[in-house]
């Protein structure tokens, strides 16, 4: 598996939602926006991802699945992808991650998603 280091993922913003019922109740919900760029000479198709949540305390949770909020993108070079989701935490917590997917020939290869945090103070 290949690193596809010429697609670009930033996190445009990272908000917190109290209006959701068990905000500060022990569970802080926070949206974040996502754009990804295919600045590679590639077209490629985003098939996964996989997140790394590690809260201040030491705890680590890892989520896995198929698609992007339901989709796989396919993104010839110079396309973009936005969409945004929420993470559930119970403190503040550092979230990382890849995407995982194909090239139009079939390799696979995975993008990196930079770090952020979600802050409940």
């Amino acid at each position: 598996m290949r690193l596809l280091s010429d697609v670009i993922v930033t996190v445009e913003m990272v908000e917190p939602l109290p209006e959701n019922p068990a905000y500060g109740l022990g569970t802080y919900a926070f949206r974040y926006h996502i754009l990804i760029t295919n600045h590679s000479r590639e077209t490629i198709t985003l098939l996964g991802r996989k997140w790394v949540l590690r809260g201040i305390s030491g705890i680590c949770h890892v989520v896995e699945g198929d698609g992007i909020v339901g989709k796989t993108p396919t993104l010839p070079p110079g396309a973009e992808f936005r969409y945004n989701s929420v993470h559930l935490v119970n403190e503040t917590t550092n979230v990382c991650g890849s995407y995982f997917g194909l090239t139009a020939s079939g390799e696979k290869i995975y993008v990196s998603i930079p770090d952020f945090d979600l802050i409940t103070e």
